[in-house]
């Protein structure tokens, strides 16, 4: 039997229809230091989601109180489509979904023999769905033959640009390289060939889609205004590069002409402000730079015999002035873990290789910096860091320290750093076994270090900016982190109170502004045939048997903008090595 690439996709609607959900919410009595939040909560929230009592939490035990969800089952069979994908196997799936409400969906899969398929139609193929996935058709004609370099993706445009770039491989021409474009989400592509071999895929203007930066093999600086049709090489032997506001690029380059990989501190800040026709230089002696919210950083080397120091520029690098920051040898590091219009949040590595640091933040003018947190896990080996911003709330992170006895603990701050807190024990918890009190203990979240460590933690914690207060994450129970399995915690109230939601470790995603959680268990080598959903922020949770067939998960990805109820569910069926495809959505 040849190879089948298939789809399946289930569209429902969960809870009551959009019409009728706008209740409002009441809220118990509350403590006086909770009082604030929840009054932010219910500001932001507008009043939105479904009405929920005051009563306490259930325990995930019990399960009866809420319900079996059968009367959603019908719906979503009903609305379960199965796509077809006749002689794909798909060593490699990427899918993307094009602008936000559009409908539109490409799947881009790729061999790793493509000289095994040369004669076979090519050796990558895309489909294209404009009804959320119901029906797909084969596009691979457009690709023209040309094999994809899975490595680059699908690079969508920003926003509702409409715009996609595939990258193809060209080794038989090492100094050009070709895209195919697309402005109309992938009805149409055109190849062009490049001046250049793209290193990285190329980064588009945040605000004009047209307005394209490219890095080659070559360590150019390469720039498109008219989406890649032509290009204009910006700079040579180029380090880094940043799109800054309007017409304005910051990029680092050697001052000698030539490009070596470890030539750090030596390097110049240089900003055109006319798309590459003028240029200043801002800095020399830099040894890395970033640009965020307003602010301009770069840190310098001014003798190579001395640390490392931070300067901070909130004018575009036209005025610069030294940060208030302990200066950094070579074997440390400076890091900007969030920075706004206001503030900025600085890791600072400690001596040694502790793996560990010290978190500082600033002033709105970037200069005077406040010791906020020490002992901030930040592994230099990894380059991970478990630092989450709760982006639907202002002031609100979640990160890990690591104690002298080398545990780890996670902490929260409601106000930008002034005040870190233990995060609370869940009430339908029970501490584990690192506690020593068997009442007393915290919540306690993995994040991405746990993930580079390669502990069974298949997402860091999940927020939204629509769904206001609500963070989906694993964690453990006790006085610090525990490598065993995790189970997966809610909280609806930006992290003061916590709840265990789902019992071993799962990927969900957050839709529809919060009010539809979506989880599936993760195994492997182990079919699902289950997808959970919860339309009451993690309270109650109901089951979709979606399939009778073996199942292989390999991703969940959702619709951009949580304010969709769309997703796409990846996997294949073992036996045969055919890909599926399940969605869910309200259209």
């Amino acid at each position: 039997m040849a190879p089948v690439l298939m789809g399946l996709l289930a569209i429902a609607l969960f809870g009551c229809p959009r019409a009728s959900c706008d209740h409002k919410r009441d809220f118990p009595e509350l403590p006086a230091h909770r009082r604030e939040i929840f009054q932010q909560l219910a500001t932001l929230r507008g009043a939105s989601r479904v009405r929920r009592d005051a009563s306490p939490r259930l325990t995930v035990r019990e399960a009866d109180p809420c319900g079996s969800g059968t009367s959603d089952q019908g719906a979503l069979r009903q609305n379960t489509h199965q796509n077809i994908f006749e002689d794909d196997d798909g060593s490699t799936v990427t899918l993307a979904w094009v602008g936000d409400g559009t409908g539109i969906i490409l799947v881009l899969t790729t061999f790793n023999l493509p000289l095994a398929w040369l004669f076979f139609g090519g050796t990558s193929r895309l489909y294209r769905s404009e009804d959320y996935g119901k029906t797909f058709t084969d596009i691979s004609i457009r690709l023209k033959n040309y094999y994809i370099r899975k490595e680059f993706g699908i690079n969508v445009g920003p926003e509702h640009s409409q715009k996609v770039i595939l990258t193809a491989d060209e080794s038989k021409r090492p100094k050009q390289g070709i895209i195919l474009r697309s402005s109309d989400s992938g009805r149409t592509f055109h190849s062009i060939r490049l001046p250049f071999q793209p290193s990285l895929p190329m980064i588009y203007h945040s605000s004009h889609s047209d307005h394209l930066l490219a890095y080659s093999t070559d360590h150019d600086l390469w720039l498109s205004q008219n989406f890649g049709t032509t290009w204009k090489k910006i700079h040579q032997f180029v380090y880094g590069c940043s799109w800054g506001p309007g017409s304005t690029i910051f990029f680092s380059a050697h001052p000698d002409g030539f490009y070596d990989v470890n030539a750090r501190g030596v390097l110049m800040l240089k900003r055109t402000m006319d798309f590459g026709k003028t240029y200043k230089t801002l800095l020399s002696h830099v040894y890395s730079f970033g640009f965020a919210g307003r602010f301009l950083f770069a840190s310098v080397v001014n003798n190579q015999t001395q640390p490392r120091l931070v300067y901070v520029s909130a004018d575009q690098g036209d005025t610069w002035n030294k940060a208030q920051l302990p200066p950094v040898t070579h074997e440390q590091f400076y890091s900007v873990l969030a920075a706004d219009d206001e503030m900025i949040f600085m890791h600072v590595d400690d001596p040694g290789n502790t793996g560990f640091g010290t978190i500082y933040t600033s002033d709105d003018r970037g200069l005077l910096f406040s010791k906020s947190l020490e002992h901030h896990l930040f592994s230099d080996t990894s380059g991970a860091t478990d630092f989450t911003n709760v982006t639907s709330l202002r002031g609100v992170y979640i990160t890990n320290i690591l104690d002298d006895d080398n545990n780890i603990r996670s902490v929260i701050t409601f106000d930008s750093g002034g005040e870190w807190k233990p995060l609370k024990k869940p009430d339908n918890s029970q501490c584990d076994a690192t506690a020593k009190n068997s009442h007393t203990c915290n919540l306690h979240i993995h994040a991405a270090y746990s993930i580079s460590q390669t502990l069974d933690v298949p997402m860091a914690p999940l927020t939204a900016a629509n769904a206001v207060g609500l963070i989906i994450a694993h964690g453990s129970v006790g006085d610090a982190i525990s490598t065993m399995i995790p189970d997966v915690y809610v909280s609806d109230d930006g992290g003061y109170t916590w709840s265990k939601a789902l019992t071993g470790p799962h990927y969900y995603t957050i839709l529809d502004s919060g009010g539809l959680i979506v989880a599936v268990e993760s195994h492997v080598d182990k079919p699902i045939d289950i997808i959970k959903y919860s339309t009451d922020e993690g309270q109650c949770w109901k089951n979709y048997n979606f399939t009778n067939e073996t199942f292989m998960f390999v991703g969940l990805v959702s619709e951009p903008g949580t304010k969709s109820m769309n997703i796409s569910l990846w996997g294949y069926k073992k036996r045969k090595h055919l890909f599926n495809n399940l969605a869910i959505n309200n259209h």
